[in-house]
């Protein structure tokens, strides 16, 4: 049995999601991915490795030919839709005026929020962008709207966004072994690699720095902190993002990066970290976001701090601290108590990884989906 899983961009972080869903049905079924294409893969996912139908993007007159061209070669025999977005639903809709085929519509993203606090000038920008562009604000408002009427049976990340459109929850999960610290080199090493200091607390923050995620409280909650020894660590920025010019301003030499995110040092990167910090902003659209890299953490036995954003204070209990987002001083208190309490981070870091691998694991999560996917048939 082949599943087509249709995304709306190959070459963004939006296909991390639908990378993860192939990984987890592939050890049952065949897969094959349809979508767009702006560029070469995202570099978190790499060389995917599964059949690719794909076309480069065009807005305009050629919009409608490439997603026919799509919808044509897909041969799933079930199709699922990663993410309620416009052209997702275009590819799919074409597919079935073809053929009639079982479909799942995955949302894990609140994708009809993320417009809400832009600026005003922005806002215009959408609007007038929705009059003519196939991913208008307009259209993306129709598929959310489609979205919770049901049109298909759902999958979702989070409990919000089960509340809003209802359907199974599939969490975000991770390869628990493959990031597994037992198979990584030492802290030591891991740190020599990436040229931090070996006596250093090191916070780091894995992942694309963004507004909505809290990078600027980070930055300012580490300059709260009266403690030469701690620095933060923030990988996928170059010299000349505005982050790395904030951070490098406000914490000068407590600050380290490297400017690309390479899925091959993930391990190395989390290795070297005594706590990732994940400070999602009290916004809309974070109500229904789940970061994924707070799984990474779990299962490389490191301790999260995290907002009290979505899932995320259930997902660390017992094995990470939750502080109130938009709140550089909780941060500054919470990176405090584990630098003053060895204990505290290592039993908490023994608990994300226990926790990881029995809730959270690609094994687990995995069979779930699986599970679904037969009683379809």
């Amino acid at each position: 049995m082949r599943i087509t899983l249709v995304t709306q961009d190959f070459s963004s972080n939006c296909f991390g999601r639908t990378y993860l869903l192939a990984q987890m049905l592939s050890p049952e079924f065949e897969i094959e991915f349809a979508g767009f294409r702006r560029g070469r893969t995202w570099s978190v996912c790499g060389d995917h490795g599964f059949r690719e139908i794909s076309q480069p993007f065009a807005d305009g007159a050629d919009y409608d030919a490439k997603v026919f061209a799509i919808a044509t070669d897909i041969t799933g025999d079930l199709i699922i839709a990663c993410k309620a977005w416009p052209v997702v639903f275009d590819i799919v809709r074409a597919a079935l005026r073809r053929r009639q085929v079982p479909v799942i519509l995955d949302i894990d993203d609140w994708e009809g929020a993320w417009w809400s606090h832009a600026p005003l000038a922005r806002k215009a920008r959408f609007f007038v962008r929705s009059l003519f562009s196939p991913e208008g604000y307009l259209r993306q408002l129709m598929a959310e709207f489609r979205a919770r009427r049901g049109i298909w049976p759902r999958i979702v990340s989070n409990s919000f966004l089960q509340n809003r459109f209802g359907g199974v929850i599939i969490p975000h999960a991770c390869d628990t072994d493959a990031i597994n610290p037992e198979n990584c080199q030492s802290r030591a090493e891991s740190r020599k690699k990436l040229r931090l200091p070996q006596d250093a607390f090191v916070v780091g923050f894995v992942g694309t720095p963004k507004y909505h995620k809290g990078i600027e409280d980070l930055i300012a909650g580490i300059g709260l902190v009266d403690n030469p020894r701690v620095c933060l660590f923030i990988a996928g920025v170059g010299v000349d993002d505005d982050y790395a010019r904030l951070a490098a301003d406000k914490l000068g030499n407590r600050f380290y990066r490297i400017p690309v995110f390479d899925k091959k040092l993930l391990g190395d990167m989390l290795m070297a970290t005594d706590t990732v910090c994940l400070p999602q902003k009290d916004l809309p659209a974070c109500r229904g976001q789940m970061p994924a890299k707070v799984y990474d953490a779990m299962a490389m036995g490191i301790p999260p701090i995290v907002s009290s954003m979505s899932d995320l204070p259930e997902t660390v209990r017992d094995c990470g601290l939750v502080i109130p987002p938009d709140n550089p001083k909780a941060i500054a208190a919470a990176v405090l108590k584990l630098t003053e309490d060895r204990g505290l981070l290592e039993k908490l870091g023994k608990n994300a990884r226990e926790k990881c691998v029995r809730l959270y694991s690609q094994k687990i999560v995995g069979e779930k989906l699986r599970r679904m996917v037969r009683d379809m048939f």
